[in-house]
């Protein structure tokens, strides 16, 4: 019984080892595959030409060289990768940094410029710490003259588990160029979204376009000759993309800056305060499959424009233009619209709104699709609708900022006179209202050759 016992002991012990020893292989192949993998990636969606140039894998560790072109300039990056089995501890870990010698910049050596930390869960959960160097350095800017810079650094983190989130922060940076000093102060980043299958882009799901993203300054700020008192102001971007189970699709961003102060020439007394402004867009029910397609449709022609020449990305340009539109009626919907507006303006003159918004009626041509082009068919089932209100003392103010006020006063005038804009006690309104078949603005119809004129101006530009 004994004996049993010690052969079984030993037995297991000897398995023991061996896994110890022959794990670390296997789980090098695993590392290596996935961290070249992961590159191919970032290459497929990022459209960075980014390539494994090295990769040296060891016993329990490994050695890669990645490299990639930006504005023609070669970047490698060394990564370090420290692998198990390690129990209780991540399956591996990954260390990335960028240390360039040929910059004319300034910053702490004793750091890289770029330095990246990755946890490699033994699922399929990654997490990485980021962190950039400050600098100051200079150097020529494409027009040849010369331009100062100085970054405050950044730090920030990348993890993924059924989703991936991205949260970043710099204190700053202050660039001066041709006289022109611009820059931010407290950026903050915080993004989630769904964890892409693969690294082609033709894997993608309805779901896979789903996530949010909250960017904002704490201070924006910009001085020129032209405008010797600096203009500062704080901002934040905000966006949203759904997709609901009856493959549906939408987008919603919104941008709004606070505390801004537009000078005026004459007198600091005279500037505008603007308290707060908001400008959304939204797209509303596109069809999300038709989306997709249309997004793999396109990657080839994007991933042709690094590097191209200008020549060549006009060309490119003009081709994904050609393809959007020829594809739009497949991706539209009878629900499909698009808004745009100022949802808000506030400042020491009053306020000011707007809103767009371009939807389509009901389409009978749909189940016939040859009768017209695509095009065609959305142009007539196609309506827009407008409001704009403005308080007076805004509206003066701006007036009187253009090169001829008396002018622009006339032709307000005139147009209050003609009914096209409603001149109430306070405040300046009106609405437009425009289809294939009838355009309104104040809810008085305009001549028909001026819709036709605007239809034909619309289908021209789409050719081009």
């Amino acid at each position: 019984m004994a004996k049993q016992f010690v052969f079984g002991a030993v037995a297991i012990v000897g398995v023991a080892v061996g896994a110890a020893v022959v794990a670390p292989y296997f789980i090098g192949q695993s590392i290596e595959a996935r961290f070249r993998a992961q590159v191919g990636a970032l290459d497929q969606r990022l459209g960075i030409p980014l390539r494994v140039a090295e990769y040296h894998r060891h016993w329990f560790s490994a050695e890669a060289t990645i490299e990639t072109m930006v504005d023609k300039q070669q970047i490698t990056l060394h990564s370090d990768i420290r692998h198990g089995p390690l129990p209780g501890f991540n399956l591996a870990t990954i260390d990335t940094r960028w240390a360039p010698d040929d910059l004319n910049i300034t910053y702490d050596q004793a750091e890289p410029l770029l330095n990246a930390r990755t946890e490699v869960g033994f699922s399929s959960s990654t997490t990485t710490s980021l962190h950039a160097a400050p600098f100051e350095g200079s150097g020529q800017a494409a027009d040849g003259k010369p331009v100062q810079v100085a970054w405050q650094g950044m730090d920030g983190e990348l993890w993924t588990d059924d989703q991936q989130h991205l949260q970043l922060t710099s204190p700053g940076l202050r660039v001066r160029h041709d006289g022109v000093v611009q820059g931010f102060k407290d950026l903050s980043v915080q993004a989630q979204g769904a964890q892409l299958p693969g690294e082609k882009i033709e894997e993608l799901r309805a779901r896979d376009l789903v996530g949010h993203s909250d960017i904002q300054f704490g201070q924006v700020f910009f001085q020129s000759p032209d405008t010797p008192q600096r203009i500062t102001f704080g901002a934040a971007l905000k966006g949203r993309a759904t997709s609901s189970k009856a493959n549906r699709w939408g987008f919603h961003t919104a941008l709004t800056l606070h505390d801004l102060v537009l000078p005026n020439d004459q007198s600091s007394a005279s500037a505008l305060k603007v308290h707060e402004l908001t400008l959304e867009t939204a797209i509303d029910a596109l069809n999300a499959q038709q989306l997709v397609a249309l997004l793999s449709a396109v990657r080839p022609y994007q991933q042709q424009l690094a590097g191209a020449s200008k020549a060549e990305v006009k060309r490119l340009n003009k081709q994904i233009g050609q393809m959007v539109i020829k594809r739009l009626p497949e991706v539209l919907t009878d629900d499909s619209a698009l808004h745009i507006g100022l949802s808000s303006l506030a400042t020491n003159r009053g306020s000011a709104a707007i809103d767009l918004t371009a939807s389509l009626h009901s389409g009978s041509e749909q189940a016939n699709p040859q009768r017209v082009s695509g095009l065609a068919s959305l142009v007539r089932r196609a309506f827009v609708e407008a409001s704009a209100e403005v308080d007076k003392p805004l509206l003066q103010w701006l007036l009187a900022q253009s090169d001829d006020p008396t002018k622009g006063r006339r032709t307000l005038a005139g147009l209050a006179q003609k009914g096209l804009i409603d001149k109430q006690q306070a405040q300046f309104k009106s609405s437009f209202y425009m289809d294939s078949n009838t355009m309104r603005i104040n809810g008085q119809k305009l001549p028909d050759r001026m819709r036709r004129l605007l239809l034909m101006s619309i289908l021209a530009a789409s050719q081009h």
